[in-house]
């Protein structure tokens, strides 16, 4: 088969390249990716050494047509609706977007406008030809498309078009947990999508309106890492980080939603001094686009007597120190290694909280709401994806700065009951379905019988 697979965003080289998702599919058959220009800004921070250079193809984005529905997917989120979901998304775009963008965009999505004024939006868009997607399909004449995707960006709607008028196959394959609730920026559908469990399963069906059929859970690409072996054992990793292996090491990584992280170490740096946290030592971890947080050049600077930074991503807590902003893109395999060697992870609102479960390390989600002036990490926390993850007795959740110490020493404490650490495992099956199959082996033979059903 002749297959091309559409990359918009680093993230999507980091989890399916760089991964390994795709080496079953290219030991197969012909397989060409296509991603966007050079200096593209979406894709400024990708490494593509992985790809052959005769197997990389450039596409430009359709600009005109990605304002179209970039804005109809605003006006639709703006809109509101019933339900805690409508009305968290509604304020983050309203923040996303400014106050008065947001009261147009309200204007056009009044009952009655919204239908003539989304009937002239895609008229428009009609009329705008992506004269070059089409000449690069007519050329390749694929027999099938994959598009890793947070289920928005420059290609997918555009593909969903161009792949029905063609008859050809269209793949879809979700990105993070989040993407069939909060981002599915989609006017119709893939032929199919590939989620990671039933729970994201049931966000597609119910938030994104896809056919149940073409919903398929299919596990994480990225974690399929989580297999194999760690190359560091707790020595060694100990060793790395200046830590004494006998203590209890606490893994703080931080998030992408701007929050104070340099507070949260300090307290845990307190606690571990004055005895609150005896025994504890811990390890930061950024958000690899997270920049350290709020002002995060404070921690870059500050000398610790308690706080390791992980590293594999020393280099880039000292580039925030130096105002820097950037997105890295870590090798899971150290991902892997952290999470071998830790004890607890503790995160305001990120996936790798899901990820530490999924390793029988105790999560700690902490959400310092009491932080006024962080809108996101307050709506995020009201998002479905992870009001189903607080749902789950062994996900714990702490709420304010003054809670943080008490709950790290919970959740110490939880990491040392074994009955507590198969929990977590069992209750990661509703959010990442498990396989015996590696996944670029299911992934292959996916596509193959995809192929023969459309034969």
């Amino acid at each position: 088969m002749k297959i091309l697979i559409f990359l918009d965003h680093p993230i999507m080289v980091r989890h399916f390249v760089s991964s390994g998702a795709f080496s079953e599919l290219e030991a197969r058959h012909n397989v060409r990716y296509v991603t966007l220009p050079p200096g593209h800004k979406r894709i400024k921070d990708a490494d593509f050494s992985a790809i052959a250079p005769d197997k990389l193809l450039r596409l430009p984005e359709m600009v005109e047509r990605s304002v179209i529905w970039q804005r109809m997917f605003q006006i639709e989120n703006l809109r509101g609706g019933k339900g805690e979901q409508a009305r968290a998304l509604a304020r983050h775009h309203e923040k996303a977007i400014g106050t008065w963008t947001a009261r147009i965009y309200r204007l056009f999505g009044l009952p009655g406008v919204w239908s003539v004024y989304r009937r002239i939006l895609l008229a428009r868009a009609a009329r705008l030809e992506n004269a070059p997607l089409d000449a690069l399909l007519d050329a390749e004449r694929p027999d099938a498309i994959l598009h890793p995707t947070v289920m928005a960006g420059p290609y997918l709607n555009d593909l969903v078009e161009a792949t029905r008028r063609r008859r050809v196959p269209l793949l879809a394959i979700m990105n993070s947990w989040d993407n069939p609730s909060t981002k599915r920026a989609m006017v119709g559908h893939p032929d199919r999508l590939l989620v990671w469990g039933e729970q994201t399963r049931a966000h597609a069906i119910r938030f994104a309106g896809l056919p149940p059929e073409s919903v398929v859970p299919f596990g994480a690409a990225q974690f399929d890492i989580y297999r194999t072996p760690p190359s560091l054992d707790r020595a060694a990793f100990c060793a790395r980080h200046g830590i004494d292996p006998a203590r209890t090491v606490v893994l703080y990584a931080g998030s992408s939603k701007g929050t104070d992280e340099y507070a949260d170490l300090d307290a845990l740096e307190s606690a571990i001094e004055d005895g609150r946290l005896a025994g504890a030592s811990i390890v930061y971890r950024p958000h690899p686009w997270g920049n350290c947080g709020r002002d995060g050049k404070r921690i870059a600077t500050r000398p610790w007597r308690h706080v390791a930074f992980e590293s594999t991503m020393a280099d880039y807590v000292r580039q925030a120190g130096g105002g820097e902003r950037a997105i890295t893109t870590p090798a899971y395999e150290n991902t892997r290694d952290v999470l071998a060697n830790v004890d607890v992870v503790v995160s305001p609102l990120s996936t790798i909280l899901l990820e530490a479960a999924l390793n029988a390390k105790q999560p700690l989600c902490f959400v310092d709401d009491s932080d006024v002036e962080n809108w996101f990490m307050t709506i995020n926390s009201e998002l479905a994806h992870f009001k189903e993850f607080f749902e789950e007795p062994a996900f714990p959740v702490t709420r304010g700065r003054t809670m943080l110490v008490a709950g790290v020493a919970d959740a110490i404490a939880r990491a040392r009951d074994p009955v507590t650490r198969a929990a977590l495992v069992r209750a990661c099956e509703r959010f990442v379905t498990r396989f015996e199959a590696p996944y670029a082996r299911r992934l292959a033979d996916y596509v193959a019988a995809l192929g023969e059903a459309r034969a």
